[in-house]
């Protein structure tokens, strides 16, 4: 598996990423690309063209980074200086530990969503000989 690697998440990132964070980020990318594969199937196989394997890399990389930019699941931060005050939001699914896909991300990857050629059963208009 392991489409994308350590240096693919840390190339170009913003932050500061010390080697004791190998292991960390190599746990978020196997994470990553388990949560995808749960939807997907098996990721070799589903990204069979360059383009899959590129679009994989990328939605693993914005998983992976966001729990990067934000590890400890902070929603909201608030800081008062006089007479001192702190307080934080967490996010319960970011600070549960767990790492996801958001909908922008499926999309990328082509799920979700209606796709060219469904069909939508129902209607939003009412017949009124019906009524």
């Amino acid at each position: 598996m392991a489409l994308t690697t350590v240096h693919d998440v840390t190339d170009g990132f913003e932050g500061v990423v010390d080697d004791s964070q190998t292991a960390w980020l190599m746990d978020l990318l196997l994470e990553a690309e388990l949560v995808l594969e749960s939807r997907l199937g098996d990721l070799d196989a589903w990204a069979n063209t360059d383009l899959r394997q590129r679009l994989v890399r990328r939605v693993v990389i914005r998983m992976v980074r966001r729990v990067m930019r934000n590890p400890v699941g902070a929603r909201s931060d608030s800081e008062t200086i006089g007479p001192m005050s702190h307080s934080q939001t967490f996010d319960p699914r970011v600070s549960s530990g767990s790492i996801w896909a958001t909908n922008d991300d499926w999309a990328l990857l082509g799920v979700g969503g209606s796709r060219v050629g469904t069909i939508k059963l129902g209607s939003p208009y009412r017949r009124r000989d019906c009524e």
